[in-house]
């Protein structure tokens, strides 16, 4: 936990406040604990967004390629 500063945690204690006040029982391990689901989340997802996100502008070059040429995507940013 000591390598996670309080700026990087404070945005993952907001939904255990009301009013600026923490909510009775409420421990800095129930903080640090959502903070290592949510990177652990995102780093999930960032395996399978950067798939999607290669066959996506795969997907855009090849249909611009077909389209235009191998040079369409010059002619489609003056349109």
């Amino acid at each position: 936990m000591k390598k996670v500063n309080y700026y990087r945690l404070s945005a993952y204690m907001l939904i255990y406040k009301k009013d600026d006040k923490f909510y009775e029982g409420t421990s800095i391990e129930d903080i640090y604990n959502l903070y290592e689901f949510d990177k652990k989340f995102r780093n999930l997802l960032m395996s399978t967004l950067e798939s999607i996100e290669v066959a996506f502008r795969t997907r855009i070059a090849y249909l611009i390629a077909h389209q235009y040429g191998a040079l369409g995507y010059i002619r489609t940013c003056d349109v």
